[in-house]
């Protein structure tokens, strides 16, 4: 048995197999088509947050370059200095507001894409503060 590694997902390779032994090498064998699964989701990219008031923040972004049947995304963000949560949307848009929010306290985000493959990794980071209460 072996096992080829390295392949690019949703990609179509042809596959022939040859023995060799002492004496030589035997035909080879017909050809055999396959097609890979695809992987999970890349990052998501151009994440925007914007404060709307001081307890909510509205977060934007771009779905993954490799964006394999998206079913929803997961924002992290800190809620305090040693604590972060996690939201898991389950739809495909890519806006939601992050309500429950401190006045005046300085947040960061980070979104991740997920599939029925499995979650894929958090893009870059984004701060953004709250404002002030009455404002």
């Amino acid at each position: 048995m072996a096992t080829l590694s390295g392949l690019e997902f949703e990609k179509t390779y042809y596959i022939q197999v040859q023995a060799k032994n002492t004496k030589g090498s035997g035909p080879f064998s017909k050809t055999v088509t396959v097609i890979t699964k695809q992987g999970v989701p890349g990052q998501p990219s151009k994440l925007i947050a914007k404060p709307t008031d001081s307890r909510r923040i509205s977060l934007t972004w771009e779905k993954p370059l490799h964006s394999y049947n998206i079913i929803g995304y997961t924002i992290r963000f800190n809620v305090s200095e040693t604590e972060t949560k996690e939201l898991r949307l389950t739809s495909d848009i890519q806006r939601h507001t992050v309500d429950g929010l401190r006045a005046d306290t300085l947040y960061s985000f980070r979104v991740a894409a997920h599939s029925d493959r499995g979650q894929g990794a958090f893009g870059d980071e984004i701060l953004a503060r709250t404002l002030q209460s009455g404002k």
